[in-house]
């Protein structure tokens, strides 16, 4: 249910504008599709710069994605993508893509 997907306790430093307000955990989580540089469960390995060539080390670590991972480039899930190889570094931050 989605009203119970996130459960948050005031801290101890909590005022009535909000401030203070810490996440100690979840519940039930809602697991939405996200960009796969977003994913939460499989770490984005990111390029020092739009400019620089990926590592293999990077690219193999981005071909790696859970089962809500989308393809940002073909914006279908990534089992769907039609080149993940290539596609895997892609970003909303570069131009090329």
């Amino acid at each position: 249910r989605p009203e119970e997907a996130l459960e948050t306790t005031a801290g101890a430093g909590a005022t009535a504008d909000g401030d203070g307000i810490e996440l100690m955990g979840t519940r039930g989580t809602l697991r939405l599709p996200h960009a796969r540089e977003h994913c939460l469960e499989k770490p984005f390995a990111r390029k020092s710069s739009q400019y620089c060539v990926a590592t293999t080390a990077q690219k193999q670590a981005n071909k790696v994605h859970c089962d809500m991972c989308y393809c940002w480039v073909c914006d279908s899930l990534v089992k769907d993508c039609s080149d993940w190889e290539s596609h895997c570094m892609a970003t909303d931050k570069e131009q090329r893509w």
